[in-house]
């Protein structure tokens, strides 16, 4: 029997509406928050001692905003029964190209906030895909498209480089450098003229994933893998 057809854009316009791709004057900036941990809970974001973005929980986002560009104190909260907590602070430098801001972290001393630049320049009618792997115990990632290797050493923290590939539905797989398998997505659907990054990440010892749409809407769909390699536990 044929798998059903993921379709990305379609099942994510339910989750955030799509808008088109941001490009700034160079005086303003864009940049857009998603959290993938569940040790914070539900967080706000505030920017140069502002509340900006309010209630993020794991696995969710928010649409891009504008702010001025240059560099801006950047601090991730919780409040507990009136108490507030910082959990980040750090300066980060925005400019004229839409950035998104991903909390990551299993452990809530090790919690950190990463600046994503979504500048993409895609090829009429192809499709760009990165990967971003937040799992500090585990190894380089590879992305496999029907056996054949797209991208490769994958590292902690750093994004790869944008791989283009022509648009429409794919089987993809995720592998570290042995071979282990990470993630399998049976079939995702995307689009052309658009380019997506998908994370993975600590979710209560599973390996959790989200697509992001870069320059556009935040994707999130989050499946997890129940028996991780034992490198990634």
């Amino acid at each position: 029997m044929r798998r059903p057809l993921i379709n990305v854009a379609l099942i994510f316009s339910l989750v955030f509406a799509p808008s088109p791709p941001i490009y700034s004057s160079s005086s303003v900036a864009t940049f857009r928050f998603l959290s993938t941990t569940y040790i914070s809970g539900q967080v706000d974001l505030f920017i140069d001692g502002e509340k900006t973005i309010s209630d993020v929980s794991n696995r969710k986002g928010s649409h891009y905003i504008k702010l001025t560009s240059g560099y801006h104190l950047i601090e991730v909260k919780r409040t507990h029964r009136d108490r507030e907590t910082t959990l980040v602070s750090k300066s980060m430098e925005f400019n004229k190209f839409p950035s998104t801001l991903v909390l990551f972290g299993n452990n809530q001393k090790l919690l950190d906030i990463l600046r994503l630049d979504d500048q993409v320049n895609i090829e009429k009618g192809k499709t760009q895909l990165r990967l971003l792997h937040l799992l500090p115990r585990g190894s380089k990632l590879h992305l496999y498209i029907r056996g054949e290797k797209i991208i490769q050493a994958g590292t902690y923290k750093t994004p790869t480089e944008y791989a283009a590939i022509e648009p429409g539905d794919y089987p993809l797989e995720v592998r570290t450098g042995n071979h282990q398998l990470v993630v399998s997505l049976p079939q995702v659907q995307l689009q052309p003229n658009s380019a997506y990054t998908l994370l993975f990440y600590d979710n209560k010892g599973k390996v959790g994933t989200t697509l992001l749409q870069d320059g556009g809407f935040i994707q999130a769909e989050h499946l997890l893998l129940k028996n991780p390699p034992e490198d990634w536990r």
